[in-house]
């Protein structure tokens, strides 16, 4: 028999996105990028290729990506069914709130760099997602079903976090988050290459992205195994308006 459930309406809230890339360790870069080119003490001209530059790149790959934080409640319901109706008293379901985070970015291996006189060309690819997930520290379960005939098992969980990663994805493709990230990746790569002095002095720096695909949300929704996945230790009856 299942657990009398108070009353509540659901409100559905998702925090703004929080765009960014992140330029840190600068000595660190630096010394990265200088290991890339063969900066000569004679009085000749720095030689820069293109290779040297793919490769400079690669090696911030991390610097190269959005963040993209979203939080959520949702509601999970599931009930035993014979020729497409409910049997009674077979329901279970359970109220969470989460916090997922999705890093969008691509795989700088990917890039064409190319040297047109005093101009640097890179071409990037497509904007992916680079990863979607929802810790399971930032999950909090509200209001969970007890039905003896019908329990809450782990693999609703899983299914319930695959729906709302794919939920994300639908609304990341919706709300200019892949062209933000364009942006973000553009400035991350300009700023990149202009730490290096000769590159700043003599070089302008173009940035083109090839056509953004349509993701399939089905295809960026990895899930934990079951042994990954903890159910809440403690349940409330009851969630915040």
């Amino acid at each position: 028999m299942a657990k009398p459930k108070q009353k509540m309406r659901l409100k559905s809230s998702i925090k703004g996105a929080l765009f960014g890339f992140v330029i840190g360790a600068v000595l660190i870069l630096l010394a990265s990028f200088g290991g890339c080119f063969a900066f000569s003490h004679t009085e000749e001209k720095t030689t820069i290729t293109s290779t040297q530059l793919k490769t400079a790149l690669e090696q911030a790959s991390d610097l190269i990506t959005t963040k993209y934080y979203y939080s959520q409640i949702g509601k999970f319901e599931n009930s035993y069914e014979l020729n497409g109706w409910s049997i009674p008293f077979t329901e279970k379901n359970f109220i969470l709130t989460y916090q997922g985070e999705a890093q969008l970015g691509f795989k700088t291996s990917d890039l064409e760099v190319s040297l047109n006189g005093n101009k640097i060309v890179v071409k990037c690819p497509p904007i992916e997602i680079l990863s979607n997930s929802i810790p399971s520290e930032s999950v909090e379960v509200y209001d969970q079903s007890y039905n003896i005939f019908n329990p809450v098992s782990v693999d609703d969980y899983l299914k319930f976090e695959t729906e709302q990663k794919a939920q994300a994805v639908e609304r990341m493709q919706t709300t200019g988050v892949f062209e933000q990230a364009q942006k973000d990746a553009r400035t991350a790569i300009v700023q990149l290459l202009n730490m290096i002095p000769e590159i700043q002095k003599s070089y302008a720096i173009e940035v083109e992205f090839s056509a953004q695909n349509s993701i399939d949300p089905s295809t960026t929704t990895t899930t934990q195994s079951a042994e990954e996945v903890k159910e809440p230790a403690e349940v409330t009856d009851s969630v915040a308006a």
